[in-house]
């Protein structure tokens, strides 16, 4: 699975909660984007780059608590909250600065178990 971001800054991304795979009737929701806390300071980054597209790539193996003896569906959703770096502009004062921007994902999920 890819997420993509393009107006972020020098590849910084963030997630408190990370991504998660909530299915209908299963309990522990897998883990699909490990949480990751910001790295940056706002005050210090140098305007040396463009904005960019930031890709976060992550796959998932389907837990085997999850599996039936037989076929079956489940659906669900990807969600969680990406936090990233762009750069803002104060037209009034003429100057640029850097804020935090929230993309919230949720992406219906359905699965198709063959035994």
């Amino acid at each position: 699975m890819n997420i993509q971001v393009t107006d972020g800054i020098q590849g910084y991304w963030a997630s408190d909660t990370g991504l998660v795979l909530t299915l209908d009737g299963v309990s522990s929701p897998p883990t699909v984007l490990a949480p990751q806390a910001d790295s940056w300071d706002k005050d210090r980054i140098v305007k040396c780059c463009a904005q960019q597209n930031i890709t976060m790539t992550s796959t998932l193996t389907v837990p085997s608590t999850i599996s039936g003896p037989k076929q079956r569906s489940l659906s669900g959703t990807v969600a969680g909250t990406i936090v990233y770096l762009v750069e803002a502009a104060d037209l009034g004062a003429f100057r640029s600065y850097y804020e935090d921007h929230t993309f919230n994902v949720s992406i219906p999920v359905h699965l198709q178990l063959v035994s």
